[in-house]
């Protein structure tokens, strides 16, 4: 009685955790769960070991499944929350250009503009009547297609002549497709930019859409075009052992080596697209449970239960930050080192500078640590003479940890500091992504304003911990045979509850074709 109450304390804490938690704001980084891996549906439905029990030939078994999947409305309404800064309750953002007469008369102070999210001039936008204003959003979706091969192998046989010792071999091969959907309606365009160079020493833009894909900026785009990535997802490698099988249940357990074969961070992009475990090294161990509930004349009704816990290895990545207490700083303007400030300042210049997308991208170590999959199942057979139809419907629950991200060594905004609005070598601590607050501005005669890692929001460029929730069914038609075989159709929704948006609302539909020899 104790066991099974702690039993339902612990998965009514799982299931209730997301409940309690927040929205994800201002994260640079997304990467969504891979597909075809140990306890999904797609790869695990209608294709277990019982297979490997009832071939008579070689005891192999192979399955090929073709899959597709997208992104939700409202998975994409969070996706959107998960990149923009807090407080914005639509996908849109407001960006108007710095205007000292403007700013007084609207905020009665030169420190902001209550009605803007986004400094244009932080973006290389400088316009001759200086009164850009526009409204840009995005709304991001995802699209996957891809094709799993899956093959078992009985490796040794027990003295019933049931399966021992057997392993299995995955290769998901996956097209991943991201859109940003980024939009702009110019309000103002202020007469057109002006001339000469701005920031990073590039020409000086005239609207968002230009600005999002400065070629100046190394990492940190924001494109209207689809961004795709075709590779080959993570190689999974198992080795497992039948521990029990009579004529009502079977359990196995298994060992699991990944091999990263899916595409690197590169962080050149906003959402940017990933195959596979972002190019970490792991292991797994999981186990497959299955019970005989029901059986009456031609009708079955079996339970499944199938786990996995899987750990991976860190590994370097190039990742995006904001600075502590403002979000989305990452784009804010900056100067490289107290040389290039000193330079504005003697020449008073006020549009030199360096973007702050590429001060404060660097080169870290991140450690994804553990992530679990937990697959409940119930199928139902109608057996006829030589066929059956099969009926597996389950929920399925995802989990992993938060990532860790350690910067290490590295030097890269050691002599940084943010730009003050005005140039000329001014810095400043207290400007952000919309705010400007002139009159916290250090000449620098007083001060520059260097900035340190101290000075790094970590989990701005981490991905968050993550639960999310599956339901799905597989519908089969199977021809028994000394070796049989089947081909299925199916379908899953995943998605989280409330307001979390650390995972997406996705639909994923499948086809299978099965056999063994």
């Amino acid at each position: 009685m104790k066991i099974s109450t702690r039993i339902i304390v612990i998965i009514s804490s799982i299931l209730s955790f997301p409940l309690n938690a927040g929205n994800t704001h201002s994260h640079s980084f997304y990467s969504l769960r891979p597909n075809f891996q140990s306890a999904t549906p797609e790869r695990t439905s209608l294709f277990r070991n019982d297979l490997l029990e009832e071939c008579q030939g070689f005891g192999g078994a192979l399955e090929l499944v073709p899959y597709g999947g997208v992104t939700t409305q409202d998975g994409r309404n969070k996706l959107a929350r998960y990149f923009l800064p807090p407080g914005c309750t639509t996908t849109f953002l407001f960006v108007k250009e710095y205007n000292t007469e403007r700013e007084k008369n609207i905020a009665n102070t030169d420190d902001g503009n209550p009605l803007k999210n986004l400094e244009a001039r932080n973006f290389n936008i400088r316009t001759v009547e200086e009164t850009f204003a526009s409204t840009i959003s995005i709304f991001p979706e995802q699209a996957v297609f891809g094709f799993g091969i899956c093959y078992k192998q009985t490796l040794t046989a027990k003295c019933d002549g049931t399966p021992g010792f057997w392993f299995e071999i995955s290769l998901p091969i996956e097209r991943v497709r991201n859109r940003m959907n980024l939009k702009e309606v110019v309000e103002n365009d202020g007469g057109g930019p002006i001339e000469g160079p701005g920031l990073d020493n590039a020409p000086i833009v005239g609207n968002m859409i230009e600005a999002l894909k400065q070629c100046s900026w190394h990492y940190g785009r924001i494109l209207k075009k689809d961004l795709t990535e075709t590779a080959i997802a993570d190689v999974e490698l198992k080795f497992g052992y039948n521990s029990w099988a009579c004529d009502t249940y079977t359990i196995a357990t298994y060992a699991t080596i990944v091999i990263p074969t899916g595409t690197h961070v590169r962080s050149r992009t906003l959402f940017e697209p990933i195959v596979g475990n972002n190019r970490h090294f792991g292991f797994s161990l999981g186990s497959s449970y299955a019970y005989e509930v029901w059986c009456r004349g031609s009708y079955t009704i079996q339970m499944f239960l199938d786990n996995n816990t899987r750990y991976l290895f860190s590994n370097y990545q190039v990742r995006s930050f904001d600075p502590i207490g403002k979000p989305w700083g990452r784009y804010l303007s900056t100067y490289r080192g107290s040389e290039e400030a000193f330079q504005a300042m003697q020449t008073n210049n006020q549009n030199s500078g360096t973007s702050g997308i590429n001060i404060f991208t660097q080169c870290v170590r991140v450690s994804p640590y553990l992530a679990g999959s937990f697959n409940t199942a119930f199928l139902l057979t109608r057996h006829c003479d030589c066929t059956s139809f099969e009926f597996e419907g389950g929920y399925n629950l995802f989990v992993r940890q938060a990532e860790n991200i350690d910067l290490e060594s590295s030097t890269r905004i050691s002599d940084a500091a943010i730009k003050g609005i005005n140039g000329m070598g001014f810095t400043t601590i207290a400007r952000n992504i919309a705010d400007n607050f002139q009159a916290s501005q250090f000449a620098l005669k007083e001060r520059y304003a260097t900035l340190s890692n101290c000075d790094i929001d970590i989990e701005s460029g981490a991905h968050p911990a993550t639960i999310s929730n599956t339901i799905y069914g597989t519908l089969g038609y199977r021809w028994e045979q000394e070796c049989p075989y089947f081909v299925a159709i199916g379908g899953s929704y995943e998605f989280t509850t409330l307001e979390v948006n650390a995972a997406p609302d996705r639909w994923l539909i499948w086809g299978k074709f099965a056999v063994t020899f």
